[in-house]
């Protein structure tokens, strides 16, 4: 059986999450039960000035990204994510490629 380019990027996907690469996570949105055992990547980066035309860092920015299909959609504004007992609260997306979604939280 061939696979398509999109079948091997969707099983790359659930390969990375079975590999248990990450941090475990408790995602708990705004309405129903918290969601256990989110694999997710957490990365501090940088956030550049915004409107600038030379591009000058402006803070620092920490993103969380998570496979779409454990949760089942884009995490919303103020929803959050426990990482052992640190919570981190979504800000807003950055990307989201249809496998994988990152969000920016505080």
């Amino acid at each position: 059986m061939t696979l398509t380019p999109s079948q091997i990027f969707d099983q790359a996907a659930v390969n990375i999450r079975a590999a248990g690469f990450g941090y475990s996570a408790i995602f708990t949105p705004a309405v129903g039960d918290p969601v256990p055992d989110i694999m997710v990547d957490l990365s501090t980066g940088v956030d550049y000035q915004p409107g600038s035309i030379e591009a000058q860092v402006w803070g620092s920015e920490k993103t969380l990204e998570y496979l779409l299909s454990d949760i089942g959609r884009e995490v919303n504004r103020d929803e959050f994510f426990t990482i052992d007992e640190t919570a981190y609260t979504v800000q807003g997306i950055q990307e989201n490629d249809g496998r994988f979604v990152k969000a920016v939280v505080t």
